[in-house]
């Protein structure tokens, strides 16, 4: 399972996501009531199975409010002390240094679930109990996100999954699933293809005139990172990142002060990025 915890903060419109629809629950009632920061600090990857106390404590100084965290990642007591401690910062005294709820509980691999139908019940009473705001999936692929949805008395908020220009052309028709039921899209990996696919035609290449053009708009450097992290707000897609260094963690918050990309630049990074299919995590399943 995965988990979101948005600290409470008044939210700046400009940097959180709002869905362009709302997803209409069996019963009437919508759970999409709820905003979310549209740029995440994720504690996997490299900080699986770690004590990321202090990193997490950096990224939320930094400015981070949308924390991600993961069972699979056995680090959550740390997530959650990490958030104990800023909570405690905020407020005078913590309720036994625990937090009640989460704003987002999510389905993080749906191959480890024999019944997905039945999962999702459980998720459905794990939200009517209060213990979660809203419930999602991670790594569904279109038919299994089908298989939700056939039964589903509440529609997932979201559906996190990898996200770069590598698989832009392949997640198209998930994404087309996403936007008809009112499901945000979540995007992990968005700058993995810099160091794992530097090569690729989506390269500096390409890149450079977006970030000279959006240089002397902002009249600050600009860098290969941002101009994709753009890219991703673009596309209206939530986008999950992470760093240990807290210039990284800084350098992915700033997008939030620099202009968007022009209608020409996101084509020209979508064309780009549809002549390679290259994804990194969940092969077996998302591009069966």
């Amino acid at each position: 399972m995965s988990l979101v915890r948005a600290l409470e903060q008044t939210p700046d419109k400009a940097h959180v996501h709002t869905s362009k629809s709302t997803s209409t629950n069996a019963d009437g009632t919508s759970q999409r009531r709820h905003t979310c920061p549209r740029l995440g600090y994720g504690t996997g990857t490299i900080h699986r199975e770690h004590d990321t106390t202090s990193t997490i404590l950096s990224a939320i100084s930094a400015g981070f409010t949308h924390l991600d965290g993961a069972q699979l990642y056995k680090n959550e007591e740390f997530l959650g002390a990490a958030i104990a401690t800023v909570r405690g910062a905020l407020e005078d005294s913590l309720r036994k240094l625990q937090v009640d709820y989460v704003d987002m509980f999510l389905i993080h691999v749906p191959i480890f679930f024999a019944d997905l139908k039945a999962t999702w019940r459980e998720m459905e009473g794990v939200k009517e109990a209060g213990l979660a705001r809203t419930i999602g999936l991670s790594n569904f692929n279109a038919t299994q996100l089908h298989t939700i949805l056939e039964d589903a008395k509440v529609i997932p908020a979201v559906n996190q999954v990898e996200y770069h220009p590598y698989v832009y052309d392949t997640n198209k028709t998930l994404v087309a699933i996403h936007e008809r039921h009112g499901i945000a899209t979540a995007g992990y990996s968005g700058l993995a293809m810099l160091t794992r696919f530097p090569d690729g035609p989506v390269d500096s290449a390409l890149l450079a005139p977006i970030r000279r053009r959006l240089e002397k708009e902002a009249g600050a450097p600009v860098t290969e990172a941002q101009v994709l992290l753009l890219w991703h707000r673009a596309h209206g897609v939530i986008e999950i990142t992470t760093s240990s260094k807290a210039e990284r963690m800084q350098e992915y918050l700033d997008i939030l002060r620099l202009p968007d990309l022009t209608p020409e630049e996101v084509k020209t990074i979508d064309d780009a990025g549809s002549t390679v299919h290259r994804r990194f995590f969940c092969k077996n399943w998302m591009d069966a």
